[in-house]
């Protein structure tokens, strides 16, 4: 069974569940707090750190840059979806790279609106942003 290894707010990882979904097989997912990807790193052999990846049986499926769409192509070949067809090649090479920067960047500033609906209580603080001006200050200098 594939599993996505993922945050589940990041437009990234959203992508790659909805590819899996899509298809219409069984496929696990494990959620992984921000801050703490010790099991991305294991699982690829201290080689990545960043999520989405996809553990499927013994192989384990992660980016090679960051518009290489490796994990989307796994899927599609073993999947048998045609989602890459062949004959759109170069255009699809042209796209990707407007995609994964310019729409999903847009896509993680859409979900920062909803971050508290999204981020699990025990990993907010790794989503609070603040400014010194902010905050009010304390008698003794803050």
């Amino acid at each position: 069974m594939i599993e996505l290894i993922q945050f589940p707010w990041s437009p990234f990882c959203i992508v790659q569940r909805r590819i899996l979904e899509f298809s219409g097989v069984k496929f696990k997912i494990t959620n992984v707090p921000n801050g703490e990807r010790s099991l991305v790193w294991r699982l690829s052999r201290q080689r990545y750190y960043a999520v989405p990846i996809i553990r499927d049986g013994k192989s384990v499926i992660f980016e090679l840059a960051e518009d290489s769409q490796v994990i989307a192509k796994y899927i599609d070949s073993k999947l048998k979806l045609a989602l890459f067809p062949w004959e759109l090649e170069g255009v699809q090479s042209i796209l990707w790279r407007y995609i994964e920067n310019d729409i999903e960047g847009i896509g993680f500033k859409l979900n920062d609106i909803f971050w508290k609906e999204m981020v699990p209580a025990a990993d907010r603080l790794r989503s609070v942003r603040t400014s010194r001006n902010c905050c009010p200050t304390s008698s003794r200098g803050g």
